[in-house]
């Protein structure tokens, strides 16, 4: 047996709490949910998450949540977009508003 299989080395370790933090995704604390918001807006913007701002989240009546927010892109301006939850907290995705298609 190798030696890495037998002793999981740190880094193997943080790649798999990673990938079962993924898999375990279904629900998103409120609390959370506005920095959750950020980095899935900073990955589909492509930009580090320091140049993506967001508001408070708010619930809607059916108990559904949702927060807006905008991310710098520099020289391409700012894209407005908005990241929703289902009631039970489940990311729905990231929606973007701005109306240039992005």
């Amino acid at each position: 047996m190798p030696t890495w299989a037998s002793r999981p080395s740190k880094a193997l370790l943080a790649v798999a709490t990673l990938l079962l933090a993924g898999a375990a995704t279904d629900r998103v604390a409120p609390g959370y949910r506005t920095a959750w918001c950020r980095g899935e807006a900073s990955r589909m913007y492509d930009t580090n998450p320091r140049h993506v701002t967001t508001g408070p989240l708010l619930r809607a009546r059916d108990g559904s949540t949702s927060v807006s927010g905008m991310a710098d892109k520099g020289r391409e301006g700012l894209k407005r977009f908005k990241c929703r939850f289902d009631r039970a907290g489940g990311f729905l995705g990231v929606m973007a508003t701005t109306p240039d298609g992005e």
